[in-house]
């Protein structure tokens, strides 16, 4: 299956770890953003992927092309200036319209959810959702007796917008030439009933945002909470 890699961003919550580079290429225990992702994507059937190529975009094409672009095949869709995601993706729609369905994969988290298990089905979209981890310590009481205490625990009954979607060509008809696409055409297609969700219960998932969170995802690699 293929999968449209989405780069991009301003990389202002970064600072210096993004101040020369995009963020997928920023290192968690070790590695690039990237090299994880791409070894999770051929896990589950992806063969063949777009780089939705943005900001710093040349930077990427280079650590494509030393990696020998993994074995898999690879092709390049160069964003124009404001074209936001809605726009990076409908750039990339020569190399998407004839696939009966496809992904779409925000380049900038790290998860072990089985992406091979999202379809579309009937919608246009299929949304991956996942459980957010988080931040805090997390305390449960009564009264002033505190009965449990779990340190960043796994929020099993909050749902977010894992950033991974699994699509179909007809999307196409509903992408700007500019513009955001969760303010434009996820709405647009919700009003329409034709963007649906599947759940991933338990699945690891972490957006790689801050210089905090690439500590958190090296420890959550160090500590066998990510699969890899």
């Amino acid at each position: 299956m293929k999968a449209a890699l989405l780069i991009g961003g301003q990389n202002k919550r970064m600072g210096a770890l993004a101040a020369d580079k995009p963020k997928p290429l920023i290192e968690v225990a070790g590695r690039p953003v990237i090299d994880w992702q791409v070894d999770w994507m051929k896990a589950n059937g992806v063969d063949s992927l777009v780089f939705l190529v943005g900001r710093k975009g040349e930077k990427v094409v280079e650590h494509v092309q030393s990696r020998g672009s993994w074995g898999i095949d690879v092709e390049y869709s160069y964003d124009i200036d404001g074209a936001d995601t809605g726009g990076a993706i409908k750039g990339a729609e020569k190399y998407l319209k004839d696939e009966k369905a496809f992904y779409i994969v925000n380049a900038d988290t790290l998860s072990d959810i089985p992406l091979k298990k999202l379809k579309p089905g009937k919608y246009i979209v299929t949304m991956a959702l996942a459980n957010e981890i988080s931040p805090y310590g997390v305390v449960r009481s009564r009264g002033t007796h505190i009965i449990e205490f779990l340190e960043k625990p796994l929020l099993k009954n909050v749902w977010v917008n894992a950033g991974y979607f699994a699509a179909t060509p007809e999307i196409f008809e509903h992408l700007p030439e500019r513009g955001n696409i969760s303010l434009i055409t996820w709405p647009k297609l919700i009003g329409m009933g034709r963007m649906g969700c599947k759940k991933f219960n338990g699945a690891y998932w972490r957006d790689i945002g801050t210089p905090k969170d690439v500590d958190l995802a090296t420890e959550d690699i160090q500590n066998g909470k990510l699969k890899t």
